[in-house]
C-alpha cells in the first residue's frame, strides 16, 4: 500500500500540505484515495509521503471554514436558511451547485467522499 492509511480520518489536502511543509515534511503535491493519503513523485506516480508526516497527519485537524463559507453564501443566495436542512442534505446541495458549476468534476463527486474536502 502507498502512502498513510486515513482510518476514516476526514482531511483537507491543502491545509494538510501547508501543515506538511511547516513542520519541515518536504512535499510538492498529496492525493489520496480516501483510503490512504500520498504525494508523488516526479514522474507523477503515488510514492509514500517522507518521514515526520505520520505526526502531522495525526495532529490535522480539517478546517470548517469552506463549508461555512459556501453554507453563508448559499443561505444568502437561496433565500432559505440552510441551518434547517441536514448535514447530508447540506452537502448533496452544495455538492451539486459546484458540479453544475464546473467547480468539480464527476469524478471527484465520485470518488471523494463530500466530507474530504467540505468539511
Amino acid at each position: 500500500m502507498t502512502g498513510l492509511a486515513l482510518n476514516g480520518k476526514v482531511i483537507d489536502l491543502a491545509q494538510l500540505q501547508v501543515e506538511l511543509v511547516a513542520a519541515g515534511v518536504a512535499v510538492t503535491a498529496l492525493g489520496s484515495d480516501t483510503i490512504t493519503v500520498y504525494t508523488y513523485t516526479a514522474q507523477g506516480q503515488p510514492t509514500d509521503l517522507p518521514n515526520g508526516a505520520a505526526a502531522v497527519l495525526a495532529a490535522h485537524t480539517p478546517s470548517t471554514a469552506l463549508h461555512d463559507a459556501l453554507v453563508a453564501a448559499l443561505t444568502s443566495s437561496v433565500g432559505v436558511a440552510l441551518t434547517s436542512l441536514t448535514q447530508a442534505q447540506r452537502l448533496a446541495l452544495i455538492a451539486g451547485l459546484l458540479y453544475k458549476a464546473g467547480a468539480i468534476d464527476k469524478q471527484t463527486l465520485v470518488v471523494r467522499p463530500l466530507a474530504s474536502w467540505l468539511l
